[in-house]
This record gives C-alpha cells, structure tokens and sequence, in this order.
C-alpha cells in the first residue's frame, strides 16, 4: 500500500510518558492509567526538546496518558492541542487491564507469527483495523497543515501505522517498529526517512533538563 503524498515540513511523532501500567507491565489500550512521576518528567523533556523546531500545530490522542503528555508539550511551545479519536491506542479487547506475564501463553499469540498485521487481539483491533480507523484523519493531517512542522502524541501501537502512512513504509514492516516513551521520531510525507531522537535519557530524577539533540537516522 502506498499513501504517500507529496512531501510536507517535518512531523515530529511522540509517545505518551511512562504510566502506571507501562511500569507494571499491564495491557492499557483503550484503558487509561496516569502518568508515573517518570513520565511526566519525559514528558516536560519532550516539550523542552521541540520548543525550537518551529511546530505550528500539535495533535494529541484523547486518553488520559496523551493528554497529560501534550499539555506539558502545549505549555513549552504556547500552542493549543487538538485532540483526534482515532489516535486512540489500539483496542487490546480481553486482555486491556491483564497483565502481559498472565496471558503471554494465550493461543493469540501462536496464531499471529507471521500474521501480525491482520490477526485481531481477542475481542479487540488488528494493526490492520487501526490503519482503516485512522488513515484518512492522518491524511487530512497533511492537507490541513502542508508545509508546516507538527507534533503527534499518541501511543506505541497506534504510532507505527501513523509512521506508515506518513512515509510509505510497508504495513507488515511498520508493525515491527519500536518506540520507547522517551523516543520522538521524526518524518515526512512522501519521504520514507525517519530519524529518531532519545530524550529523557539519564536516570530519573534529575535537577536539570535531559535532552539529547542528536537526531539519529533509521
């Protein structure tokens, strides 16, 4: 699948600080669990990182962990968040609240080697049904900003599709995709290109910005 536009100014893509849950190792989806102390340290990192990146518009998933994010992220570059549904993170169905250690023998997870883009979570979303779920409002990203620098904060899952879309990578490569919470990847419309910065990187908590400028590629 190719839904790459035209090339567009940079989109700067977050994840949500650490949670509760993210440090317990416990299936969130579309359940929600606040910030650790950690996290909303990364998150003030984040905010700090791209206040000189010239961002015009700021885009934020509507849980609670993104929105928590992106009000720190709001208050560093004095713009509003516009938050979209769709950003959702992916529905984990029966096992959103379990703990990853209580059901990593489940069937599920024989059934979807080789598989991963299509085979849904149990009563819940396929990588597939969140690039149907969300591909026209990341679309109507490009259309809507053009040239101009954003920021996305969502969620793991949910932000390997976006980067899909946004460069053309191959769906069944994207899911493969990695992204700490303390990692912001940067791209572009109609250039498969990423680039990837890790903030936040030395042990919490300190008494000064962490912040590592250096934009590595892929």
């Amino acid at each position: 699948m190719n839904d790459r536009p035209s090339e567009s100014g940079y989109v700067y893509i977050a994840r949500h600080g650490e949670t509760e849950w993210n440090k317990i190792k416990r299936y969130q989806g579309f359940l929600d669990s606040p910030l650790t102390p950690k996290g909303e340290w990364q998150a003030g990192v984040v905010g700090r990182f791209l206040k000189n990146k010239n961002i015009s518009a700021i885009f934020s998933s509507p849980l609670g962990r993104c929105l928590m994010t992106s009000a720190q992220v709001s208050e560093a570059l004095g713009l509003s968040v516009e938050v979209l549904p769709a950003l959702r993170e992916m529905d984990f169905g029966r096992f959103q609240g379990r703990y990853q250690k209580d059901v990593k023998n489940h069937p599920f997870f024989e059934q979807r080697v080789g598989r991963k883009l299509h085979v849904k979570f149990p009563g819940g979303e396929s990588y597939h049904d969140v690039y149907e779920r969300i591909r026209s409002n990341v679309l109507d990203i490009h259309s809507i900003v053009g040239e101009e620098n954003i920021v996305i904060i969502g969620h793991e899952s949910v932000n390997r599709i976006v980067r899909a879309i946004i460069t053309g990578i191959p769906l069944e490569e994207a899911v493969k995709n990695k992204q700490p919470n303390n990692m912001i990847v940067r791209c572009q419309f109609g250039s498969s290109t990423e680039t990837m910065a890790q903030v936040a990187t030395s042990k919490f908590p300190l008494d000064q910005p962490d912040i590592d400028k250096t934009m590595r590629n892929k």
